[in-house]
């Protein structure tokens, strides 16, 4: 049995339960809101503090042929104040909270094939409200459901063949609260991926390579004066090259390369009743998708650490310059 945690920020560019109000922080390729924005755009800036700090427990239990693994994520803020007064004091009351699950299995359903599925569940949530006479609370919550699957296909000693497959539904609900009643729907989401690639090691050196085809849907709800609009995109290719060697007994190094192709197709409000449509290609990342990074291994402790992508562009400024050198660095030990 092995036991496991993680401090993820709010800037955390990874997936799963780790990553904080997922809308916020731009991993959907579509226009998406974040819980703690929607609530805050519709109250003042800053009523509800962003999530941050998220605190991830993790367990995995091996029996026989199969590895099952568990997750489990928090985080909260609040926000409350009281201000007194000559008859009834004011409150406010703002919080955010995220919870998030996850549950995988890694199993070897023959001598040359492992298969490796898992499943997510997060829930953010936000809310605020007042002592105001008539005040309602308003809130805002969201529910994300994702599946990853896929197959390490054993060719060779040197050669594995693995296919891919993601999904993710995403719904929500807001209650601009105030005076207002009811509720209205958070835009949905639908997204799937598939793809493949191939991982070829021989001694030390590791190469892995692939290329993914994504289509991400998204549909907001008609309101009043406004016809339902559908946005959408499809990314195809999404290419990735990857590459691991160790350089000494305790060193690795690490690049990587993505590189992205799509299409969106953004809807817009002409009448109550039509809509005018956009479709544009676009290209990917913004960084130009090159990545850098080195592992250490002392004994039972390791650390690995993923440079930041400006690096490649500081030239002397990285000694002593504004710039982070480092965005995402992760540190295990090994209890005996």
């Amino acid at each position: 049995m092995t036991l496991g945690g993680i401090l993820a920020r709010n800037d955390f560019p990874g997936v799963g339960i780790a990553l904080l109000d997922p809308g916020a922080n731009s991993t959907i390729s579509l226009p998406f809101s974040g819980v703690v924005s929607t609530v805050n755009s519709l109250r003042s800036p800053g009523d509800v503090i962003a999530l941050d700090n998220n605190v991830v427990l993790m367990a995995t239990y091996k029996l026989r042929n199969t590895i099952i693994g568990l997750g489990l994520a928090y985080a909260g803020t609040t926000n409350d104040s009281t201000i007194p007064s000559d008859s009834t004091a004011y409150t406010s009351e703002g919080s955010a909270s995220q919870l998030g699950f996850n549950l995988g299995i890694i199993s070897d359903i023959s001598q040359n094939i492992k298969l490796d599925i898992a499943g997510t569940l997060l829930m953010p949530s936000a809310s605020f409200i007042t002592s105001s006479s008539g005040d309602r609370e308003t809130k805002a919550s969201q529910t994300y459901i994702g599946v990853t699957a896929r197959a390490f296909w054993k060719v060779n000693p040197n050669l594995r063949f693995v296919p891919i497959f993601t999904f993710l539904t995403v719904s929500g609900t807001i209650d601009s609260g105030i005076t207002s009643t009811g509720s209205s729907d958070f835009p949905s989401l639908t997204s799937f991926a598939f793809g493949g690639g191939l991982n070829y090691k021989i001694g030390d050196f590791l190469l892995a390579g692939g290329v993914v085809f994504s289509s991400n849907s998204m549909t907001i709800a008609a309101t009043s004066g406004v016809p339902e609009l559908s946005n959408s995109a499809t990314l195809f290719p999404i290419w990735n090259l990857g590459a691991e060697w160790q350089l000494l007994d305790w060193l690795y190094g690490r690049i990587g390369y993505i590189a992205i192709t799509g299409s969106a197709k953004t809807q817009y409000p002409a009448t109550e009743t039509s809509v005018s449509e956009f479709v544009a290609t676009f290209f990917g990342p913004s960084q130009r998708g090159a990545t850098l990074g080195v592992g250490f291994r002392f004994g039972d402790f390791s650390m690995d650490a993923m440079v930041n992508e400006d690096v490649l562009r500081q030239g002397f400024n990285i000694v002593g310059g504004g710039g982070s050198t480092f965005f995402l660095i992760t540190t295990s030990y090994a209890l005996p």
